[in-house]
């Protein structure tokens, strides 16, 4: 919430949001119109926001130890995912088309090539992620992502009495409620794209968990969401 510090997740966003861009000296994030499917220049301001995203993937990459012990998250040098999900908000806030998220997942690939799986870094940038195209589900995986990051510590608060426990409540029904809609999609076609969330929520909202969320946050007993 608004009063609350900001979480060591939103702190190491942060360092990403703000971290400086390479030189690319290497040319690595250069960009031809071709490569984007660009018909006329009027598209130019796109080319330039993904050329500058790409130099910024890079000097992530090469930086990540130091922008993770910044952030104080933990366990930041052992994994990429927050990096990941952090790109598929940048991804997501620019509404690319489908040729520039090629792109994009194409030069992080390259940069991860380039720059940790040659050198046997010790923090396990994933070789196999995720390479999402489409906006909403981009969006649903970044939102879902942050809530279980964030969830143990909402936990603290709901345990508590913290007169912000309703702030938490209404966050905390709007993922119920966009983990029903999924969960309604998915019934209907298995489709995959969600399946990791889906268990990953199954697996954490068990009956005690449950319980909490129903003793602190008002449910409609008509439409219930726990």
């Amino acid at each position: 919430t608004k009063n609350e510090p900001k979480s060591k997740l939103y702190r190491l966003y942060d360092q990403f949001d703000n971290a400086e861009k390479s030189s690319n000296s290497n040319k690595l994030c250069d960009v031809t119109n071709e490569e984007l499917g660009i018909q006329s220049e009027t598209e130019s301001n796109s080319k330039d926001k993904i050329t500058e995203l790409c130099r910024k993937m890079e000097y992530i990459i090469e930086n990540f130890n130091k922008l993770c012990s910044a952030s104080s998250y933990q366990n930041c040098q052992h994994s990429c995912k927050p990096f990941i999900y952090w790109l598929y908000g940048k991804i997501n806030e620019d509404n690319y088309n489908i040729f520039y998220i090629q792109w994009i997942y194409n030069k992080l690939q390259n940069l991860l090539e380039k720059l940790v799986f040659e050198k046997d870094q010790k923090y396990t940038f994933d070789r196999h992620y995720s390479r999402v195209f489409d906006m909403e589900e981009l969006q649903n995986k970044k939102l879902l992502y942050d809530f279980f990051e964030h969830y143990d510590n909402i936990k603290i608060i709901l345990e508590s009495e913290n007169s912000n426990v309703e702030e938490y409540c209404q966050y905390i029904r709007y993922i119920f409620e966009l983990h029903k809609k999924i969960q309604q999609q998915y019934n209907l076609t298995s489709f995959p794209s969600y399946r990791n969330e889906l268990e990953k929520f199954k697996k954490k909202f068990k009956e005690d968990e449950l319980t909490l969320l129903k003793n602190r946050c008002i449910d409609d007993h008509k439409n219930p969401l726990f």
